[in-house]
């Protein structure tokens, strides 16, 4: 036990030497600024019940919003247009539990959410932990909606080169909105056409039943 006591502080200062060294070097290759400590690395390993995606389609269709922390102004406006389409929007910032891994909060609401819009301004292009929600999210076949900043527009965007995405300007986002929210609201009402089919076919299921066991 000794030993691990005074081993501890040699191993950690050690390994802080080796990351900051590779950080330097992401600096000297990309000219981007990256904050430190790097954000935590994420598994794949949080999967919903099977029970839950079953049935996830009965729930109010779940928006999951990845964005850097700067650009809440701009997330305030896009929640304020998309959720009076009746969808559950997730944000992280509202979602306050005190005493929980931020990671593990998060990785489980992408893989409970139907779908991610991704606010990508150089901000997020930016931000490490939009790029890790990117990977999580195509990882898991998620409809992923990006939000692209005119500036933006012919950047190499990685996993979602091939991905169509809306152009979204913070600075006169009128036409963003409109887009995004005819989008979005499309996806709501494909949802809505599925739970009444689900309720027509269950009502008719009842019914045949019902008039069996009475003939029975």
């Amino acid at each position: 036990m000794r030993l691990c006591v005074r081993a501890c502080p040699y191993t950690t200062l050690t390994s802080h030497r080796k990351l900051s060294v590779e950080v330097r070097t992401v600096r000297t290759v990309s000219n981007k600024s990256f904050n430190w400590p790097p954000e935590p690395h994420r598994s794949l390993a949080v999967k919903p019940s099977p029970v839950y995606e079953g049935l996830r389609f009965l729930n109010p269709f779940s928006l999951f919003v990845s964005h850097a922390t700067r650009d809440k102004k701009a997330v305030e406006l896009v929640r304020s247009r998309i959720e009076p389409l009746g969808v559950s929007l997730y944000l992280a910032e509202h979602d306050n539990k005190a005493g929980e891994r931020l990671s593990s909060k998060v990785e489980d609401s992408l893989s409970r959410s139907d779908a991610v819009l991704v606010l990508l301004t150089p901000n997020g292009y930016d931000s490490l932990y939009v790029q890790q929600e990117i990977g999580f999210a195509t990882a898991r076949n998620k409809l992923v909606i990006p939000l692209l900043a005119p500036e933006l527009a012919g950047v190499s965007l990685g996993m979602l080169n091939d991905i169509e995405y809306i152009l979204f300007d913070p600075t006169n986002p009128a036409d963003g909105l409109a887009r995004v929210s005819e989008r979005v609201d499309a996806l709501v009402r494909q949802r809505k056409a599925n739970q009444d089919l689900v309720a027509v076919v269950g009502l008719v299921a009842l019914i045949a039943l019902v008039i069996y066991l009475d003939q029975a």
